[in-house]
């Protein structure tokens, strides 16, 4: 008897594609997608009984577009594991049977200090371009005071732990605008690795996101930045970037 687990990364392709694990020619595990899926990160489970004895392990990952092989994609493979048991004349298991996953698959928070309840910023840094932007905790959240008539940008930096390239990410996050007179304009933004979400608004909103993205070239710090054009304060809070389990 067998049971493979395997870690597996697959992006999003205008195509089909499928991964195999063999043992030999024998399929262990085969898994498809296909050209509306978005891209997939996951633990896949497989067990059941070897049809033969078996020389070597083989895993593989093909792409298709209009049935011609297409090399322009990529596939990440991680933690991958084959257990073998001896066979038992006590239980039969059926070869279709796929076992509950049982690993923590939570994701991983990895900033501190996300809803600044402390009544401080550390370790979060802030910085500004150019004159009139003040920064600290005002009722709980990181909060700019843009108190200049002059165009200036605030921003908060928090250093994360190396998210690798095209590891999925989700960061949720509360923002807060107050523009309190006309002709005043303030863009948020949200950033790691690539630009999360921006926002450019008139008047006062509120904004509670939930992105995700798959950063490229990975990252090592987040930041949340407002470039407003005049008198204006935007606070940010509950601030979540996550990954995750299956690192890959």
């Amino acid at each position: 008897m067998y049971y493979i687990t395997a870690d597996v990364k697959l992006p999003g392709y205008n195509g089909y594609c499928v991964f195999e694990m063999r043992a030999d020619a024998e399929i262990l595990l085969r898994r498809e997608y296909y050209y509306d899926q978005a891209a997939l990160c996951g633990p896949f489970y497989a067990s059941g009984l070897f049809a033969a004895a078996a020389a070597k392990f083989v895993l593989t990952y093909t792409c298709y577009n209009d049935g011609i092989e297409s090399l322009e994609t990529w596939a990440a493979f991680d933690n991958l594991a084959l257990f073998i048991y001896p066979a038992s004349t006590i239980i039969t298991v059926s070869t279709s049977y796929t076992p509950t996953p049982t690993p923590n698959l939570a994701a991983r928070q990895l900033l501190v200090n996300n809803d600044f309840a402390s009544g401080d910023l550390s370790p979060w840094e802030p910085d500004s371009r150019g004159d009139g932007a003040t920064f600290g905790v005002v009722n709980g959240r990181a909060t700019t005071n843009h108190t200049s008539s002059t165009d200036q940008a605030g921003f908060y930096q928090f250093y994360t732990p190396d998210v690798e390239p095209y590891q999925s990410v989700r960061i949720q996050i509360d923002v807060y605008i107050d523009i309190p007179s006309d002709g005043t304009s303030c863009t948020a933004y949200v950033w790691s690795g690539v630009e999360f979400w921006a926002k450019e608004v008139f008047t006062s909103q509120n904004f509670s996101l939930d992105l995700r993205q798959d950063p490229p070239l990975g990252a090592s710090f987040m930041y949340m930045y407002a470039a407003c054009t005049d008198i204006a304060t935007v606070a940010f809070d509950n601030v979540y970037l996550s990954q995750p389990r299956c690192r890959i």
